[in-house]
């Protein structure tokens, strides 16, 4: 929806089709296609690279449909591997690298006016044979000229811990530059909307489509302390109250703990810290917080009845049953309410994923690459030992009777009712990911992956990486 208020707002006639949302087959997305007969299509996927295939085939199908529509994809992966993307797959006519509001207007008037893609800035596009690579597009310096396009939306599809809910994006970027993540390669800068201006969102949210629950979509909403504490008190002010499940690190949780009272009664009832490992010279490497920090985090957090969750990914080092007991006796003394247990997912174009040898990687399935599963082989444990020991993590760390216990009495109502949702969801995504997903794996021994040329040209496209970061995309 990222583009869609300027379209509609220049008298463009767009329609959001959210295939994932709906759970629609492809003859069910063609069905809804065809009632709009475009001109152009956009598309594109939250999980990038995971969804790059499906994504494809999605393509392909709205090609045969639509064969005079310009198709236009963007988003994440696309952005970092347009080369191979516009090589490989003829069907897409033009790739929008970075953000695609003005972009994606500016293409639209392009189409309408049948004029020249030449000067339209942040695109791929073929001309005859040649793939173009026009200038890359200056970020969005004031995001609140951009209003997302919310009346698009189907709001019945969306729910999230039991109440309508919707994501939201305050910050774009992050002013941290984590060597295994890259998001803030794909935003470039850090910036964000004005503080009246999300409060704005809220309440239209809120008011308007009768949302409950949002979730900003920002790597680090707490950043800017100074604009935050404006959010805060204006939701209060205004008396909204919603149930805001937000990301933040560590250490800024450890420097508001004395505004932690207003987070929670603006409505901050759910917060995810990347605490990534218990092992501080792991961390230290990422300028992450220590393990010590990482409690006193937790405690603040417990102390103002808002739920805790920790991500962690194992992988940052070389994993054995030693570094797993400890890591668990470790979050168990840290408490949080929730373990988000995921592994390390060697994107090409993040500093880490650049110096991960092809020989390491056991996973050629672009599908699996979604930081739930197992991609970098480790030298001490079988891939299932690996499984074994992060998924008996999770089930002790979660059914530890003292973390039951506190979402059946936990005194502030919302807190255990999410609690409780969410428990209950976590369960359900372990016993799918044991009984289903990890058995269809499809791991392959180590040296083995690049005997798959499709998976290393779509996944770690090695040839051509010294091109691909000398372009001003990731600047």
């Amino acid at each position: 929806m990222c583009s869609s208020d300027l379209l509609i707002d220049a008298g463009f006639n767009v329609r959001l089709i959210d295939a994932d949302a709906e759970h629609l087959s492809f003859d069910e997305l063609s069905k809804q296609a065809l009632s709009f007969n475009p001109d152009a299509i956009g598309v594109s996927h939250t999980g990038s690279t995971a969804a790059h295939l499906e994504v494809i085939k999605t393509i392909k199908k709205m090609r045969r449909l639509f064969p005079k529509a310009k198709i236009v994809y963007g988003g994440v992966y696309p952005t970092f591997a347009f080369r191979w993307i516009m090589e490989d797959v003829k069907e897409i006519d033009i790739i929008v690298r970075g953000e695609g509001e003005a972009t994606a207007l500016e293409l639209m008037k392009t189409f309408r006016d049948g004029s020249s893609l030449s000067e339209v800035e942040g695109v791929v596009y073929r001309r005859e044979q040649e793939i173009i690579i026009n200038k890359t597009r200056p970020v969005i310096t004031n995001l609140d000229d951009f209003r997302p396009g919310w009346e698009l939306a189907n709001w019945q599809n969306y729910n999230l811990l039991g109440e309508r809910s919707s994501g939201i994006q305050f910050a774009r970027g992050c002013p941290n530059s984590c060597g295994f993540c890259g998001q803030w390669m794909f935003w470039r800068r850090f910036r964000h909307r004005s503080p009246k201006n999300i409060v704005d969102q809220i309440e239209l949210l809120m008011n308007k489509y009768k949302i409950k629950h949002i979730w900003p979509a920002d790597e680090h909403f707490t950043a800017d302390r100074e604009a935050l504490e404006e959010i805060l008190n204006e939701l209060v002010k205004r008396g909204l109250r919603p149930s805001l499940s937000i990301n933040a690190t560590v250490d800024s949780i450890v420097r508001d703990r004395d505004i932690m009272p207003l987070y929670k009664k603006a409505g901050v009832d759910f917060i995810a810290m990347g605490v990534e490992s218990d092992n501080d010279e792991v961390v230290a490497k990422f300028g992450k917080s220590s393990y010590a920090m990482a409690c006193e985090a937790v405690h603040l957090l417990r102390k103002e009845k808002i739920l805790s969750c920790v991500n962690v990914i194992y992988g940052l080092e070389n994993e054995s049953w030693k570094t797993l007991w400890r890591r668990f006796n470790r979050l168990r003394r840290m408490d949080p309410d929730f373990v988000n247990a995921t592994y390390l997912t060697p994107h090409f174009w993040t500093p880490v994923g650049a110096k991960i040898p092809l020989d390491r990687l056991i996973q050629p399935d672009p599908a699996k690459w979604g930081y739930r599963n197992q991609v970098v082989a480790t030298s001490n444990l079988s891939p299932a030992a690996l499984f074994l020991g992060v998924k008996a993590s999770e089930f002790f760390l979660h059914g530890r009777p003292k973390r039951v216990w506190r979402s059946l009495v936990n005194s502030d109502k919302q807190t255990r009712r999410l609690g409780r949702v969410a428990l209950t969801r976590a369960l359900l995504v372990w016993l799918v990911e044991v009984f289903r997903d990890f058995p269809r794996s499809g791991f392959v021994n180590k040296g083995k992956f690049s005997s798959y040329p499709e998976a290393v040209r779509i996944l770690m496209p090695r040839s051509s990486r010294p091109q691909l970061h000398s372009t001003d995309v990731s600047k």
